[in-house]
């Protein structure tokens, strides 16, 4: 059993019985790395996203529906580019060209190869070890304890 399996169980439980009121805002500058930046562990929701390749100014992002695809031009003249749902970089240098992203399991995906992204988001707050608190309620670690040991047991009751 994976220990981030639980923490997502927590979350879970603690998102059906309400208890999401505490989430905290929190804005962090994270690089980008061959078209990619991990999100942090504590992300619950999404909020603003902006880029910048030189971490001081920054433009807002369009969210894409398509697939990431890097792909690499061939010829003298031309520079590596990234197709993105359609949209084809071919000089990263100019800020006027829309730089798009895509949401991905633990990452966001972009149309740049690399710079800096700002993203403001809605965290659950977690201890020192990245587990999520709660309210100190016995009615909330009663209903959480419950949820998670069913999410443990049930599989193997159902196998019989």
């Amino acid at each position: 059993m994976q220990i981030s399996s639980i923490k997502e169980w927590i979350a879970e439980a603690l998102e059906k019985i309400g208890a999401l009121q505490q989430l905290q805002r929190q804005v962090v500058l994270l690089p980008i790395v061959d078209y990619s930046a991990k999100l942090p562990y504590d992300l619950f929701r999404l909020g603003k996203l902006a880029y910048s390749t030189d971490g001081t100014h920054y433009t807002k992002l369009r969210k894409s529906a398509g697939v990431h695809t890097p792909t690499q031009a061939t010829g003298s003249d031309i520079t590596p580019i990234a197709a993105f749902n359609g949209v084809t970089r071919t000089n990263p240098s100019i800020a006027s060209e829309e730089v798009l992203y895509q949401v991905k399991p633990g990452c966001i995906q972009l149309s740049e190869r690399e710079g800096y992204l700002k993203v403001e988001y809605y965290a659950m707050p977690t201890d020192d070890e990245g587990m999520p608190m709660m309210p100190n309620a016995i009615s909330y670690i009663e209903a959480v304890f419950w949820y998670v040991a069913m999410k443990m047991t049930y599989p193997k009751y159902l196998r019989g």
